[in-house]
């Protein structure tokens, strides 16, 4: 690893317990299969009726999923090759997505006794564990990268754009050590959305 990277990540994961001469590790997930890739799409246009954001694409072409972690004994590789360990905080693999999207669904009961079954507008890539996701917002005409609130995910309000699309995100996310709360404030204050 890039001893600049490294610097960074321990610099902004300091807070979290990390020490300054922890051995630290980005696990990269295998390239995502031609045919996981088109279910994946299949599913988003079935869902938002727009297919995955291209930069995003080319991210999983070489990396269906992406963590940091810190070292300790004992630990294997076999996390590379399994995708279900890409999922808290972590940029997800589409395993993981698609599971998320399969079962995050409201089913609303009518007074008439009609009953229809909505879904969030939006699609996750980084999990923040209990707080949120940063995503993809499919409320408007092309997909933005968004902040959402775990809480409040079926409110279009409580989804905060804050790139206006992933290759953005992801370039502030390596610069800010790999950390997503330091990645949502560099890219407020830096004024991304205009790019």
């Amino acid at each position: 690893m890039d001893a600049q990277l490294r610097d960074r990540i321990v610099q902004a994961h300091a807070d979290h317990g990390m020490s300054c001469n922890a051995e630290v590790e980005i696990v990269l997930a295998q390239p995502i299969s031609p045919e996981q890739l088109q279910r994946y799409q299949d599913c988003c246009k079935g869902r938002w009726g727009m297919g995955l954001p291209e930069d995003y694409v080319a991210f999983l072409l070489e990396h269906d999923g992406l963590m940091m972690r810190e070292i300790s004994k004992g630990d294997s590789d076999s996390q590379e090759r399994d995708p279900q360990s890409f999922q808290d905080h972590a940029i997800m693999s589409s395993e993981v997505v698609m599971d998320w999207v399969r079962s995050t669904r409201a089913d609303i009961a009518h007074p008439d006794g009609l009953r229809t079954r909505t879904f969030p507008a939006f699609l996750p890539f980084y999990d923040l564990t209990d707080v949120g996701y940063h995503a993809f917002d499919f409320s408007g005409t092309q997909p933005a990268v968004a902040d959402v609130d775990a809480e409040r995910l079926w409110e279009t309000e409580a989804r905060e754009i804050i790139a206006p699309k992933f290759l953005t995100w992801f370039e502030a996310f390596i610069r800010m050590g790999l950390e997503p709360f330091q990645t949502k404030f560099q890219l407020l204050s830096s004024g991304s959305l205009g790019n």
